[in-house]
This record gives C-alpha cells, sequence and structure tokens, in this order.
C-alpha cells in the first residue's frame, strides 16, 4: 500500500535587488510524498503489544476468508478445527482461539455456537484492517480475553468507492463472489450493503478432482453460504453524535464425507458402520451435513458531551440468534443459541487529557440449548444416546479503567471490573477482574511493554471440541457441569529497531508471556482408548511462550519475516491420575 501526502507549499521570499518596498510571493509547486506501507505492522506507538494487518496485507493472502487472513501475521497461527468439514481456527499464546476475545468494532462476536464456523463466514475484502493484541486487553470490553483480543475493523459506508466487486474460482469448482455496494443518502447519512457467496458446484461423478487418493471421502467439503450485511452510519459532527446500525444474516452449509450413496454389497466398510434389517446386510456411508443459521443487530451510538475534548457517552448493544444442525455420520449435534451485549461508556479525563479514564455498567445474556443425538441399529451396539443441556448465563457488570501519559515517554493504564455472574440461576458469584499495561521508551529505538490480568470463559465441551465428531471416540462426562474457566496472563514485549544495509528499519520483536489456569475444562484423549473425557481441572496449569521475531524489508514494497516461537504447556494431575474417572454415557 502507498501512502501519498500531497503539501501545497507558500513562501514569501524577498528579493535580492527590491525595486520598491514591496514584497514578491512566489506559489512553488506541488511536492508529492510516498511512502510504503507493510502489509503487517507492530505498533509501537499502542499502550498494549499490538499487531495490525491493514489493506495491504490482506490483499497479499491469496484467498478468501477471515480464518485465511493470518498466513503472515507474526503474532497468531491458523489450524483446522476439523478437518472434515474444513473448519479453521486461530491460536494466540500457544492455545485454541476460544481464548481469544473476537470482536467487530469493539462488538462481541464469534462466541459460543457461532465460533466454530464463523472464521470462515467473513470475506477478507470485506475488512480494512485486523488488530491483535497479545495479554491482558481492556477491561471495558468485558472479562474475556484469557490470551488477548482480536478486533476486526470493517469497511466504512463512508469511504471507499461506490461499487465493489471482485471474484474468485478453482479447480475444484470452488466459487466465491463478494461486492460492497455504497450509497450516501444526506451528507449525513450513509449506507453499505455487503453481499457474499460461496458455492461448490462440482458434482460427485467427478470422483478422480473430489477424491485424488481414492479412500472414497472427499478432500474437501462442499460449500454454499449466503451472507448479507447491511451497515448504515449517521454522521452529524456539528452536534457531535455518530450512531452506527449492523444488521447481518448468514446461511452456511457444509457437506463431507464418503462419495458413494447407500449401496449393498459394498467390497469394504471403513467406518465400520454396517445396518441389519432382517437378513440383509447393508452399507451406510459416513455423511456430514452442518448447517448454520446466524443473525446478528448491533448498534454503537456515541454522543459527545460538555466542552471537554474527547468527553462522550458511548452506548453498545448487540443481539445474536444462531442455529447450528450437525450430522457426523450417526452422530447428530442440534443446538440454538441468544445473546445479548450491552455496554454503557463513559469517556472523560481528570484535569487534563494525560489523565484519562473509561467508566461503565454492561450486562451480558447468553442463553443456549444443546441435544446430543447417536442412534442406529450398528453392528457393534444397539441403543440410542442422548445428551441435552439448556443453560442461561447472565453478567451484570460495572468498570473503570485509568490511562496516564503525564510522564515522558512512559505510559500505563490499570483497570478493573466487578460483575454478578449466574449460571441457570443457581452458580451466582460476584467476578473481580483486574488488569494492567505499562510501555515505556527509553530511547527511539526501544520499546518495553509489560501486562498482567485476569481473564474468564464459559466453557461449552460439545462444540469446543466438535472435531471429536468425527472420530470414533465416544464422549464421558464429570457428573458436575463445566465451570467458568478462570486464568492470569502475564508478560511482556521488547521492540528494537535498527538501520538495514539498504537505508530501511528492521524490527525485532521479543516475547514472553504466561497463562495460568485456575479452573479449566479438559478433553482428556489419552485417559482411555476410544473415549473422550471431559472434566473441571483444578490443579495448576499453565504455559508459557517464548517469541522472536525479526521483520525486514528487502526492497519498496517487500519486506520479510522470521519468527522463532516455543510453547511449553505444564499441567497438574488429571482426573484419572487422581483416581476420580469421569463416568461414561
Amino acid at each position: 500500500m502507498l501512502v501519498v501526502l500531497n503539501i501545497m507549499c507558500a513562501a514569501t521570499v524577498a528579493a535580492q535587488e527590491p525595486v520598491s518596498n514591496t514584497q514578491q510571493e512566489q506559489q512553488l509547486d506541488e511536492v508529492t510524498i510516498e511512502q510504503a506501507r507493510p502489509g503487517t505492522m507492530l505498533m509501537q506507538g499502542s499502550l498494549g503489544q499490538m499487531e495490525v494487518i491493514n489493506r495491504a496485507g490482506l490483499t497479499k493472502m491469496a484467498c478468501c476468508t477471515l480464518s485465511q487472513s493470518f498466513e503472515n501475521s507474526a503474532t497468531t497461527q491458523t489450524s483446522y478445527s476439523d478437518a472434515v468439514t474444513g473448519a479453521r481456527q486461530i491460536q494466540l499464546l500457544g492455545l485454541s482461539g476460544i481464548y481469544t476475545q473476537t470482536l467487530a468494532e469493539n462488538v462481541p462476536i464469534l462466541r459460543g455456537l457461532g465460533y466454530t464456523y464463523g472464521w470462515d463466514n467473513t470475506p477478507a475484502s470485506w475488512l480494512d484492517g485486523i488488530s491483535i493484541s497479545k495479554g491482558a486487553s481492556s477491561v471495558v470490553n468485558g472479562i474475556e480475553g484469557i490470551t488477548g483480543q482480536l478486533n476486526l475493523d470493517f469497511a466504512k459506508p463512508n469511504q471507499g468507492q461506490p461499487v465493489y466487486i471482485d471474484l474468485y474460482t478453482d479447480q475444484f469448482m470452488h466459487h466465491e463472489i463478494n461486492s460492497i455496494l455504497r450509497h450516501a443518502f444526506s451528507p449525513k447519512l450513509f449506507s453499505a450493503l455487503f453481499l457474499h457467496t460461496t458455492q461448490t458446484t462440482m458434482p460427485n461423478r467427478w470422483h478422480s478432482v473430489m477424491d485424488r487418493n481414492n479412500d472414497d471421502f472427499m478432500d474437501m467439503p462442499k460449500v454454499r453460504n449466503y451472507n448479507i450485511y447491511n451497515r448504515w452510519l449517521y454522521a452529524d459532527e456539528e452536534h457531535g453524535v455518530q450512531s452506527r446500525f449492523d444488521v447481518r444474516l448468514v446461511y452456511d452449509r457444509r457437506k463431507a464425507g464418503q462419495m458413494h450413496g447407500d449401496s449393498i454389497g459394498f467390497p469394504y466398510d471403513p467406518t465400520g458402520q454396517t445396518i441389519i434389517i432382517g437378513n440383509d446386510k447393508f452399507f451406510s456411508p459416513y455423511k456430514v451435513d452442518i448447517v448454520n443459521h446466524d443473525l446478528h443487530l448491533s448498534n454503537k451510538t456515541g454522543i459527545a458531551i460538555g466542552n471537554k475534548e474527547g468527553q462522550s457517552l458511548g452506548i453498545i448493544n448487540s443481539l445474536t440468534r444462531h442455529s447450528m444442525d450437525a450430522i457426523y455420520g450417526f452422530r447428530q449435534l442440534h443446538g440454538k443459541e441468544y445473546t445479548y451485549a450491552g455496554n454503557l461508556i463513559w469517556n472523560s479525563y481528570i484535569g487534563r487529557p494525560a489523565h484519562a479514564y473509561q467508566a461503565g455498567l454492561s450486562l451480558d445474556f447468553d442463553h443456549i440449548r444443546l441435544e446430543y443425538l447417536e442412534q442406529g441399529i450398528v453392528a457393534t451396539y444397539d441403543r440410542t444416546r442422548r445428551m441435552t443441556s439448556n443453560t442461561y448465563e447472565r453478567r451484570t457488570g460495572a468498570f473503570a479503567e485509568y490511562t496516564n501519559t503525564a510522564v515522558k515517554n512512559l505510559t500505563f493504564m490499570v483497570g478493573m471490573r466487578l460483575d454478578r455472574y449466574s449460571l441457570s440461576g443457581t452458580d451466582k458469584h460476584w467476578l473481580f477482574t483486574p488488569r494492567m499495561n505499562i510501555k515505556y521508551t527509553p530511547f527511539s529505538w526501544l520499546t518495553a511493554r509489560l501486562s498482567a490480568g485476569r481473564g474468564y470463559r464459559t466453557a461449552h465441551p460439545l462444540t469446543d471440541q466438535i472435531g471429536q465428531m468425527a472420530t470414533s471416540r465416544q464422549y464421558a462426562f464429570l457428573p458436575q457441569q463445566p465451570e467458568l474457566e478462570k486464568a492470569w496472563n502475564v508478560g511482556g514485549n521488547l521492540i528494537f529497531t535498527f538501520p538495514t544495509w539498504n537505508g530501511y528499519e528492521a524490527t525485532l520483536s521479543l516475547d514472553y508471556y504466561r497463562v495460568m489456569f485456575q479452573n479449566r475444562v479438559v478433553a482428556d484423549l489419552d485417559a482411555a482408548p476410544g473415549y473422550v473425557y471431559f472434566y473441571n481441572m483444578h490443579q495448576h496449569s499453565h504455559i508459557d511462550t517464548w517469541q522472536a521475531d525479526l521483520s525486514m524489508p528487502l526492497g519498496k514494497g517487500t519486506d520479510t519475516l522470521h519468527r522463532l516461537q516455543v510453547h511449553r504447556p505444564t499441567s497438574g494431575p488429571t482426573a484419572i491420575q487422581t483416581g476420580h474417572r469421569p463416568e461414561r454415557s
């Protein structure tokens, strides 16, 4: 990306040999300054450790969704949470992305049921940038974010060309269409309509393309996705009012599994799923069919109040309804989720802007209803297993955060919040969340940061570990329900900048973070063959992460990134080792 700055200069020049006492004015020519910006940047000016993937970085990706936008990131890694359906997730500080809080312009998204497949439902071409923060983040956005925070910056209704369209296709007959349509209804009212569809149109008869290793399973899932996102912006600068309203609808269906339909006398049975009716044996092919529906409404309103610069009242409301119906062979998982999140934020300062603070109230409500079903007449057993859960989670909280920039080269932020937590109306207790960030820049070439804070997360074992649905493992749970996950995150970062031989500036970043769990809901795959055990681990467990990154531009518009990352997880004795064996259901 090129940043172009046009400067018009005017100067008053006195004549060397004036003919009179009047001065002559000379208009200088226009000067154009160009500076190449790398696609990913480690932000030295931010309080916490932050990496930004801007528009230039997003356009470097070959394809196409949010989950595929982190390939050049120095902070995160991507992995498959479910290889059968191609669902992806990010990893931060060596832990799954379920421990990273994801926001869309400070509005919570990708929570609960919507997390697993939501990463593939946001086209990268809709984004202006992605901000990734390691360590303890702001308490303003809630109690989540154990490992860090990820914030998506969507294209604005009042910025950019009126019509944008991009197309993608490949040899697997996988097609994508993205478009953005903008319109200004008045100088104060703007709207943008985002449209996306993904279609995999390859027929099963193209067996050699869909199944290149000839194991009768699709190498890639067949996807059908429709995504509509409508954004409205009202901006009244004269009265200091700005309001954004967003509505989004998503339909996503994925099919995977074996290529053939039902057949009699199939030569082999790779899944062991043989249905016996009378004296006849029927092979039931392994099929995967997952359907997600998502409706999301949100509003952000900011009102400037008083004569203080930057003093304002912010109101954020969001409402989400998500449903998922997943079939993995003889296993089924059906779920519905209703989520509300509200935030009231007051921004001001004490005395002067160097002593800024935020304070406010929040309300979060989450209702999830799940049903797991395993049924069929199978050669190895003849029974139906059913598990259901119906949880209501509510959090009401108050928070305050203070930021000090009064000392030269030093910035620190201290925040805390207190929430009343209730799960299904029975488990009620208070949650205290302190967080702290410090940044010190003793020299222009050195920036040091420290962060510490506490985070929480509500676990949903069946959806958090949905990839286990595609295995032959059976589920086993402890009698008690999963408890709230709790952890501390402590760490720091050093950033050095130095000139290179070719006239550019290189950046060396050194990180260390430790995440210490006080309780974690564990999916134990090693307890017994053929089972996955879910239970609360109250014993101490932690993970240490060391990382070194060297970013060095080789020329105009070209930069290289070298990364060394080490994770060292340490955990206490498991429930199996201590003799508390979960019940098999």
